[in-house]
């Protein structure tokens, strides 16, 4: 499936991703899962779930994937949900890789697609979002 996933995306997911789907189908966020702004580590959200890979699932990232495409910088990829339905994001650019939220009320009014840093960024890459997650 993640196969499928990057060949229909166009690009290859970051490895630490790609393990941890490889041992997740998504699923909710018992505890913790507080995100920070990590310019002023300001609390932005509390994650709910990860989305899974399954392209069946109503909570998958294709699925979400799809829905917002025109709205998202390129190579941006929701990996999770908040409670609200807003999304974090995954740069899966190579020099990049961050992760980010969109609130998706204010995707419509940024010029995303050419000024991706206009999103706050909460994790330099995706293992250091488990790791914070996992300390609150």
């Amino acid at each position: 499936q993640l196969a499928g996933l990057e060949s229909r995306l166009g690009y290859t997911l970051p490895d630490v991703y790609r393990t941890f789907l490889l041992g997740k189908t998504g699923g909710r966020v018992e505890e913790g899962g507080v995100v920070r702004d990590l310019t002023d580590g300001a609390k932005i959200t509390r994650i709910s779930r990860f989305l899974s890979v399954s392209s069946v699932s109503f909570e998958s990232i294709e699925r979400c994937w799809e829905d917002l495409e025109s709205r998202l910088p390129e190579q941006h990829l929701p990996i999770a949900e908040d409670a609200g339905g807003n999304v974090l994001l995954l740069s899966c650019k190579p020099e990049d890789g961050g992760v980010y939220f969109a609130d998706l009320e204010s995707l419509d009014e940024r010029d995303l697609a050419n000024s991706p840093t206009a999103l706050p960024q909460v994790a330099v890459s995706f293992g250091s979002l488990l790791l914070a997650a996992a300390e609150r």
